[in-house]
């Protein structure tokens, strides 16, 4: 079952409370009701809907769907850990004599092995940038403009370092 009405509950708010605050914060506009019906499970929420109270409330949508015992981030925390360690790992010793040369078996240059280690470890930055904002995206598939915002701050703390080489390459692939 899922959390809303707890979560109401501990904010001491009543259903037409927690409707006007969370219209007066411009999170969602939502009939006090249609609360009601979410709470009693009578009716599902879309995920944009899921999101926002997930927002309002500051646990993750697993947690506020009843999939999670865990309030916050933590599981995507381990999850994205495990991901940098696992990709990290890969990105490093995929430049080793063995692999360079089982790689050339499959036409692929030094250079290709560069590039797919550098993917691999932009991967990473990318994730950890994401942070907290992870579960929003996970299932996510609306093309809601918070979420393109979400992944557009995250890429624009990466350090992307393109030498002359990339930059030649870029530019012949814009024509």
């Amino acid at each position: 079952m899922n959390k809303i009405r707890e979560l109401r509950k501990e904010k001491g708010l009543t259903l037409k409370e927690l409707s006007n605050d969370l219209k007066q914060t411009g999170i969602l506009e939502i009939a006090p009701d249609t609360l009601g019906k979410y709470e009693r499970g009578a009716r599902e929420p879309k995920l944009e809907t899921w999101q926002a109270l997930a927002k309002y409330f500051g646990v993750s949508v697993p947690y506020l769907q009843g999939i999670s015992l865990d309030r916050d981030w933590q599981d995507l925390k381990l999850f994205s850990d495990l991901t940098e360690k696992t990709l990290s790992a890969f990105a490093n010793s995929i430049q080793s004599e063995d692999n360079l040369k089982k790689m050339q078996k499959y036409n692929f240059s030094p250079r290709d092995v560069t590039l797919v280690k550098q993917g691999l470890l932009l991967s990473v930055e990318i994730v950890n940038n994401l942070g907290g904002n992870l579960a929003l995206l996970i299932g996510s598939y609306n093309g809601s403009e918070e979420i393109a915002d979400i992944i557009l701050n995250a890429l624009q703390g990466v350090k992307i370092e393109i030498n002359d080489e990339d930059r030649k390459i870029l530019e012949n692939n814009d024509n």
